[in-house]
């Protein structure tokens, strides 16, 4: 697999689980962990759902 392609993989997990972390550890929602990590509003539907998978 391409060096570049597992990268993006690693960064989108690692974004996906730190979301997750946040929710569970501050009893926030997938909304509020975003905007706490700055995700740009053009990406948070993407992101949300992978969330909910």
């Amino acid at each position: 697999m391409d060096s570049l392609l597992i990268l993006v993989i690693t960064k989108r997990e690692t974004l996906l689980e730190a979301i997750r972390n946040l929710m569970e550890i501050m009893k926030c929602s997938a909304e509020q962990a975003m905007a706490a990590l700055k995700i740009p509003e053009a990406d948070k539907g993407k992101v949300y759902g992978k969330i909910i998978e």
